[in-house]
């Protein structure tokens, strides 16, 4: 089945999708025709005008935030001082007591925001 995408001539902002050929498109608008529907792995790219692999998410485990980071210096410290066992038991507790906060984005605060 062939998938439609109108686009917008100006900006290149993808508008919608269809399997329905789009006979008319509105004016400073534009028709992108594929044999196959854009995967989820896929993102539109404004400036190519075509669909592009999606990049993987960066993301950044909090428990070597609370290590490397600065402001979490004592943290670090107590660390240090743990017996093998203790750090394994602690680390065991962090994880799941941060459970899907555990990952940040490359982008987000160090802090866990409400």
């Amino acid at each position: 089945m062939t998938w439609h995408y109108l686009y917008d001539d100006t900006t290149g902002r993808l508008l919608t999708e269809s399997s329905v050929l789009i006979a008319s498109p509105p004016g400073g608008t534009l028709v992108l025709s594929r044999l196959t529907r854009a995967e989820p792995n896929e993102m539109w790219d404004e400036t190519t005008r075509l669909f592009v692999p999606r990049p993987p998410k960066v993301l950044i485990d909090r428990l070597q935030d609370l290590l490397t980071d600065t402001q979490f210096v004592g943290f670090k410290t107590v660390w240090e001082s743990l017996t093998p066992a203790r750090k394994t038991a602690i680390r065991d507790a962090l994880i799941a007591w941060l459970g899907r906060a555990r990952f940040r984005n490359v982008t987000a605060s160090l802090v866990i925001q409400p």
